[in-house]
């Protein structure tokens, strides 16, 4: 059945004689029942085409063509490939460790956009992969269980870019990793990389912990070789919050830097004293416990002592002298606070001076700070027993004392005011440190 509509389209094309044959084919198009996308509705839905409140529908009921699916956009793409140029060349184990790309060159999008960018940048070097977290941690993890053979094959693939990763977030873990398990002609390498570039990478967040590690792996030449280069920028470089790591390590490997460190600061060590990364060169120094240059630092800081015991940065080193300096420079040290002792020690910094004034004093000193304790009015005792600071002063004070003196202090200050002593919770520290002396 042809409807209205289409009997008057064919019979305006049928006019026309050149349209005869288009005419033909419309019609054969429109009546080929073997045609998926042919309209031919069946006669008998006709009786079923009239709406109650409509005029009826006397044209043929259009079935639209059915629904053809666009061609589906394939999301797969081409694997990243590691484009090193020693790749190929590379054992079956170091190739299997570097096949895997960063995570940063994966993407799990499957719209055309992410699907055209990763065809632009799938491909990644060894370098790329040192720089990305994950890769990072499964070379260093590799380098710990590879053979030499195997550490100087990837060694090689990113020697190219050796400098560029001691300055990045994970490539510089990598790079120490190499420096730790490398062998020696590896480090001669590192070695010639950083020369002329120690200052610059010593001040770099990541490249100063290349440098230290170098220096902790390096012989007395290398490392002379090393502070030479920095010797001229120990100033800078001790007030540099990357730097002063650079040089404590320096302090801690070599020997015959700290020579000069001590003449590059001398007339500034009190000042450097109480820097608060000056006090960590200092107490490097003092650590190696040679008489001289402790002797050397404490001459500077005489006179000044209490100053520095109430620095926040200062006690450090005066700390560090009483501990690993002479008897020479305890006593002198113990001179100059030893009449401020009880006010000292209701100090937060200055309290931690004192303890080690009672730790490690010669033991004349001891027994006068145990003397001038008991020679304190009660008040002040009970202050110090009740005080957040100076209950540590005199725990130290305890393991000091000899059996007759703790008895004494006992029966003396802490008996009679034994209940509120046990409501303060610094006094409770005090009464449990008292008891475990006297047993």
């Amino acid at each position: 059945m042809e409807s209205p509509l289409l009997k008057s389209v064919l019979s305006l094309l049928e006019e026309d004689e050149d349209n005869e044959k288009n005419v033909e084919s419309l019609k054969s198009l429109i009546y080929d029942t073997y045609d998926p996308i042919t309209v031919q509705p069946p006669k008998e839905m006709m009786e079923n085409m009239e709406r109650p409140n409509s005029v009826p529908l006397n044209n043929a009921v259009y079935n639209a063509p059915p629904f053809i699916p666009r061609r589906k956009i394939s999301s797969k793409t081409t694997s990243a490939n590691c484009i090193s140029p020693s790749f190929y060349q590379m054992s079956s184990r170091v190739k299997q460790l570097v096949s895997s790309p960063p995570t940063y060159k994966k993407s799990n999008s499957t719209s055309i956009n992410s699907h055209i960018k990763i065809q632009q940048t799938n491909n990644y070097t060894v370098t790329d992969l040192c720089k990305d977290q994950q890769g990072s941690r499964r070379i260093q993890t590799f380098l710990t269980t590879a053979k030499d053979f195997e550490i100087t094959e990837l060694f090689d693939s990113i020697k190219g870019d050796l400098y560029e990763l001691m300055n990045d977030l994970f490539g510089n873990y990598v790079v120490q990793k190499f420096i730790e398990l490398g062998n020696d002609k590896l480090r001669q390498f590192v070695h010639s990389i950083i020369r002329g570039k120690v200052v610059e990478l010593s001040k770099h967040i990541y490249g100063c912990r290349v440098i230290q590690k170098i220096i902790e792996y390096s012989n007395t030449n290398e490392n002379e070789r090393i502070f030479n280069e920095i010797e001229k920028s120990i100033i800078e470089l001790i007030e540099d919050q990357n730097g002063n790591h650079v040089i404590q390590k320096i302090i801690e490997n070599y020997w015959g830097c700290i020579e000069k460190i001590l003449s590059a600061l001398q007339g500034q060590i009190e000042k450097y004293s109480g820097h608060g990364f000056g006090c960590r060169v200092m107490q490097r120094i003092i650590e190696k416990r040679d008489n001289n240059f402790n002797y050397q630092i404490f001459q500077e800081l005489q006179g000044n002592i209490i100053v520095l015991s109430l620095n926040q940065f200062g006690n450090y080193v005066i700390q560090h002298l009483l501990e690993f300096g002479n008897d020479t420079i305890r006593e002198a040290i113990i001179n100059e606070v030893e009449n401020v002792f009880f006010e000292s020690s209701l100090l937060k910094f200055s309290s931690n001076v004192m303890e080690k004034c009672v730790q490690f004093g010669p033991s004349n000193k001891q027994q006068l700070l145990i003397k001038k304790l008991f020679d304190c009015d009660d008040d002040k005792i009970y202050k110090m027993m009740k005080d957040p600071f100076a209950n540590y002063v005199l725990q130290r004070m305890f393991t000091m004392m000899n059996n007759d003196q703790r008895l004494q202090f006992y029966t003396s200050y802490v008996q009679r005011n034994i209940n509120s002593l046990r409501k303060n919770i610094y006094a409770k520290h005090l009464l449990n440190s008292l008891d475990e002396s006297m047993k």
